[in-house]
């Protein structure tokens, strides 16, 4: 698995954000382009409270995870995903990464 996370082009892992939800439809920002491909799956986490370091800067952030979602289509500038597993609300911003089995 981890060689299938490490051939997936740059956008894939790295900065993939929840558009928008409507009902169990999940849109992803990310399309054809970006290597997505139809039966991708992916978890969702919501970005929480910053953690600071002893001086006070921000070096990483809590996460939640509100669940996963597997791609059913792929369009040119976005994908669409289902909700196969909620943890949690699933809301535009959040992030996405490859779901590891």
């Amino acid at each position: 698995m981890e060689e299938l996370v490490e051939e997936m082009p740059e956008k894939v892992g790295n900065d993939i954000r929840v558009a928008a939800v409507a009902g169990e439809k999940v849109y992803l920002d990310v399309g054809k382009g970006g290597g997505v491909k139809v039966a991708d799956r992916f978890q969702v986490a919501h970005r929480g409270k910053p953690i600071r370091d002893r001086h006070g800067t921000v070096i990483d952030y809590e996460e939640a995870e509100a669940g996963e979602v597997e791609v059913t289509e792929v369009r040119d500038l976005l994908s669409v995903a289902k909700v196969v597993q909620k943890a949690g609300p699933i809301a535009r911003g959040d992030m996405v990464r490859p779901a590891r089995h």
